[in-house]
C-alpha cells in the first residue's frame, strides 16, 4: 500500500538544478524496483541526450 508519493526539485548545494527527490512510502519491493528501474532509464536517456546535444551543438 502506498502513503503518500511526490516529486520535487531538490534543494541545497546540489551542483545540477535539474535534480530530483523522489519521495515513495511503500511496502511493496516489486513498486520499488519498478520505480528505481524507470528512474535509472530515465536518468540515461536525459544524460544521453545532453552529450549528443554536446556533439552536435544547439537546435534552432
Amino acid at each position: 500500500m502506498t502513503d503518500a508519493s511526490k516529486i520535487v526539485p531538490t534543494r541545497g548545494n546540489d551542483a545540477a538544478s535539474d535534480r530530483l527527490a523522489l519521495t515513495l512510502r511503500t511496502r511493496d519491493p516489486r513498486l520499488v524496483a519498478l520505480v528505481r528501474l524507470l528512474a535509472r532509464q530515465a536518468a540515461d536517456d536525459y544524460i544521453n541526450a545532453a552529450r549528443n546535444r554536446r556533439k552536435t551543438g544547439p537546435t534552432e
